[in-house]
């Protein structure tokens, strides 16, 4: 059995030899010390080890926040006219406006088209469209009702996804396309989300106008993957949790966000397909209306969200990606991370539905040796849990 096969079972909840698993890090350069501490032979390289089953692939729309340290890259993109490249400054902005912070290690919004300032907006005024400029110094309400989304299935907008399906085609990789950034997120990217966050609640006609222009162009999108992609399974992004609880009350959540994010899902489920929702923090209270709209693997899967309560209340309706908690691989001794390794996956994986790897990349500030204690965990119990 290969990997694709592999994720295509767990997420079909047909047999596997073992769990599938996906180990990343967010420092490649520590990749040589960690092979060492496995005791990999020199030419054996980490992800053949490691077995790593999923190759997440962008939209070209989506290429400014995941490759925005690559000045080739991003000035290609902006040839092709999905990126407009302020090198002097280090921000690459992108169709929709979003200014993010280049050559920095984690992403960073550093503008937000229709917030206002009016300092950034000089800045980026060089850069942008006309369709943004022209709604310099409007009240936001007008900017919002004047707003022109970019066109979301334009040719070439899936140019990176559909060169992936086509080379990564030897069973190793199950290609997933992804749509982070979801509709929440680029909504309160547009204004920032302070003011989002305030206008959710004192304006809310207004939000609604913002995210319906932001869901149109999600779905148009999304048609666009359905039709030219062969994935069974498609991945969106959009953080709705803390590390306590959600960022809105239930009936918010229902009110605001709920029926965004079910006009994209619709598009996946109307072609019978499966959806994967990336969000991070504590979810809990939403993954019953989650499920409802038609949510079938979650990831990553932190632990302030409970595992024991995740596998049974939801186990039979979603397949979980994650697990181990990252923020407390720093700190524990090698043995503690055995024994956490262990029952995320004795948790999570009985009888299936799992992904097993970190909740989210492993950080450079984790020891060499608790990286080695997940790993050869993982190894010796993905199929003992069958």
């Amino acid at each position: 059995m290969n990997n694709v096969e592999r994720v295509t079972n767990i997420i079909e909840r047909k047999p596997v030899d073992y769990l599938p698993s996906q180990i990343n890090f967010t420092d490649y350069t520590r990749e040589k010390q960690i092979a060492e501490a496995l005791g990999l032979d020199e030419g054996q390289s980490l992800d053949e080890y490691l077995q790593n089953c999923l190759y997440l692939t962008f939209a070209e729309d989506d290429i400014p926040i995941f490759f925005r340290n690559f000045d080739d890259m991003m000035l290609e993109l902006e040839k092709k006219g999905y990126a407009y490249v302020d090198l002097k400054n280090e921000v690459v902005y992108d169709r929709l406006g979003m200014g993010t912070k280049m050559h920095y290690d984690s992403f960073f919004v550093v503008y937000s088209p229709l917030e206002g300032d009016a300092e950034k907006d000089k800045l980026a005024g060089d850069f942008l469209p006309e369709r943004y400029t022209k709604l310099f110094g409007l009240p936001l309400d007008e900017k919002i009702k004047k707003l022109e989304m970019p066109d979301g299935a334009s040719d070439g907008c899936l140019d990176m996804m559909l060169n992936d399906f086509a080379n990564i085609n030897d069973g190793s990789e199950f290609v997933m396309p992804c749509g982070y950034f979801g509709v929440y997120e680029r909504s309160y990217a547009m204004i920032g989300w302070e003011q989002f966050m305030m206008e959710i609640a004192a304006r809310p006609t207004m939000i609604h106008e913002l995210m319906d222009k932001i869901t149109e162009y999600k779905v148009q999108q999304a048609r666009k993957k359905v039709k030219e992609t062969p994935s069974i399974i498609h991945h969106i992004g959009d953080d709705f949790g803390t590390q306590i609880s959600g960022l809105f009350s239930k009936e918010m959540f229902r009110e605001m966000l709920k029926p965004y994010l079910k006009r994209v899902f619709d598009v996946y489920k109307d072609a019978g397909l499966k959806v994967c929702l990336h969000s991070c923090g504590c979810i809990m209270d939403y993954l019953p209306d989650l499920i409802e709209i038609g949510l079938d693997m979650l990831e990553p899967i932190q632990t302030c969200n409970d595992i024991a309560t995740l596998k049974r209340e939801y186990g039979k309706d979603l397949i979980f990606w994650g697990g181990v908690e990252t923020q407390k691989l720093p700190f524990l001794t090698p043995e503690q991370v055995r024994d956490m390794t262990k029952e995320v996956i004795w948790t999570l994986g009985k009888g299936g539905g799992l992904i097993i790897g970190p909740s989210q990349h492993v950080t450079c500030d984790v020891p060499i040796e608790n990286i080695k204690a997940m790993v050869e965990t993982v190894m010796e119990e993905r199929d003992k849990v069958l």
